[in-house]
């Protein structure tokens, strides 16, 4: 991947338009233009505008190796860290490996003799990885998979997803109610999850299902999230809720909004707002198919009465 590529790819993974990305990094629409086509290099001071308004690193901004090439240099890096084998030659550092990975594999991929590693051996790179530095995990992850830099297969991307929740504390996402839910499952230990797998919704980065042996347990929504999806589902209710528990209203009707919501009659006011809404635009239409006019007061003139003509005089010059 190039510098244009991820630059791109990074910012319409962030939702971000060319200008509102210029606006939070202080650069010019324009000059981001040129970046994402490659026609200009932003210097180091620009780069890192725009990496901090991206909320990445500059090793993400200007990644340009392939993911398993990425992989295998970064579990080189992590076991030269880990065991001090910075003196140490390529194959002695391979040998750190052998749990995870074909050896004989890797160093044919790391001479260019293949072309790709096999799914199973980029696996066992990244367990070597966290493994052995959860620092360096986390910012592979959070820097290039999560933002999904590579564009990777859902295998290798739950793969990724499933040791980061692993090795971080999961119950950071988890709301006290799904806290409970949890343990009246069975599926809390001492304080952790006792999971196969977690499932995150890639929006929010909730846990939104766990895995245990073939049961799938989705967890129980919260209020926000239901009231959002009702929101989004029936746009029209909110405004309603707002229109009948308007404190005018039930003056002059005398009724008060919460007592009945505790009744659970609200949906009948609600469905009785509906109704007169449907029931009135019919028959507004009906009339209108006649060639009726309405005094603007609370009648319909057919074109039989003697009135028809002076309103219709009179609604002309109105206008």
């Amino acid at each position: 991947m190039s510098l244009s590529d991820n630059l791109k790819r990074i910012r319409i993974n962030r939702k971000l338009t060319q200008k509102e990305l210029a606006e939070k990094s202080g650069i010019t629409r324009e000059s981001i233009g040129n970046y994402e086509r490659g026609d200009r290099t932003p210097p180091a001071d620009i780069l890192k505008k725009i990496a901090d308004a991206l909320g990445v690193s500059i090793d993400t901004l200007t990644s340009n190796e392939s993911f398993e090439h990425e992989i295998l240099n970064r579990a080189i890096q992590t076991a030269k860290k880990c065991f001090n084998l910075d003196n140490d030659s390529i194959d002695d550092i391979f040998i750190f490996f052998f749990r995870y990975a074909n050896i004989d594999t890797l160093k044919d991929f790391y001479k260019n003799n293949i072309p790709t590693l096999p799914i199973d051996d980029i696996k066992g790179l990244l367990l070597f990885i966290s493994d052995n530095s959860l620092i360096e995990f986390n910012r592979l992850y959070e820097n290039l998979i999560q933002i999904d830099i590579y564009n990777l297969d859902t295998e290798l991307e739950d793969y990724c997803q499933k040791i980061y929740i692993k090795i971080n504390n999961p119950l950071d996402y988890i709301n006290s109610d799904n806290k409970a839910f949890l343990e009246s499952q069975g599926l809390m230990k001492d304080g952790y999850l006792s999971l196969d797998a977690i499932q995150l919704d890639k929006e929010n980065g909730n846990i939104k299902s766990v895995r245990k042996g073939n049961s799938t347990i989705l967890l129980p929504k919260s209020f926000d999230e239901i009231k959002a999806k009702v929101d989004k589902m029936f746009p029209l209710l909110e405004p309603e809720i707002k229109f009948l528990s308007d404190p005018r209203l039930e003056m002059a009707y005398n009724y008060s909004y919460k007592n009945l919501v505790s009744y659970g009659y609200e949906n009948l006011l609600i469905m009785a707002v509906e109704k007169a809404i449907k029931t009135t635009l019919s028959e507004i239409k009906e009339h209108e198919e006649k060639g009726d006019l309405f005094d603007r007061l609370s009648s319909w003139i057919s074109k039989e009465s003697p009135l028809y003509e002076i309103l219709k005089k009179s609604q002309e010059k109105d206008k």
